[in-house]
């Protein structure tokens, strides 16, 4: 689960500039929190916590409590950094490995599915409605380090990209639901479900 400490860095930069950048802090905790409990519930998997920037994960640790794996985001931008965590894993002896956002609220009900892909398939990709994804995950043997590098991050493109990447090199994903990350009001207030309401809920004084 890749996150910023909301304390250190900028969170929601465009949803922020809608709704103020205490609201958008607000918005992004109850995010986090509320994956992080629904995670807790799960089983099969050994949870990691990506933190950034890296002198945020004390503080991440002790906001968010004992159980998971704290690890510190490395590199010069998202790419890196999520190479090199899946990388670590893989170092350290696990056959399959997500990475998944904090600012997807729809993306618990997805996880079983992506672990359940990566059982056959070499790669999972979970894509958002916006051209960027919400979740990537690797089989060991598959891991392709390729689709990290140089990608125009926050782009329109990012999916698209990642696909050609994927198949230049003989790797089909399995494919999730398409879901929206939270980036904008609008996305907000398209959003459904009981969780929806609770995250709007935080918009009135």
């Amino acid at each position: 689960m890749f996150l910023k400490d909301p304390r250190r860095a900028e969170v929601k930069s465009r949803l922020a500039e809608e709704v103020g950048r205490s609201t958008a802090r607000t918005l992004y905790r109850h995010m986090v929190q509320e994956l992080m409990g629904a995670l807790r519930k799960m089983q099969g998997f050994a949870l990691w916590v990506a933190v950034w920037p890296p002198q945020g994960l004390g503080d991440v640790a002790q906001w968010l409590g004992p159980g998971p794996r704290y690890i510190a985001q490395r590199g010069l931008d998202l790419g890196q950094r999520m190479a090199q965590a899946m990388g670590e894993a893989f170092r350290e002896g696990f056959a399959r490995a997500l990475v998944v956002g904090s600012d997807v609220p729809e993306v618990v009900g997805q996880l079983p599915w992506a672990l359940r892909a990566l059982q056959e398939a070499p790669v999972v990709l979970g894509p958002a409605l916006d051209g960027g994804y919400y979740l990537i995950g690797f089989r060991r043997r598959g891991f392709l380090p390729q689709v990290f590098e140089a990608m125009p991050w926050g782009g329109h493109e990012v999916l698209a990209e990642t696909l050609r990447r994927l198949r230049l090199h003989g790797l089909e994903p399995a494919l999730l639901r398409p879901l929206r990350d939270l980036d904008t009001l609008q996305d907000l207030l398209a959003l459904q479900g009981p969780e929806a309401e609770r995250l709007r809920g935080l918009l009135r004084p």
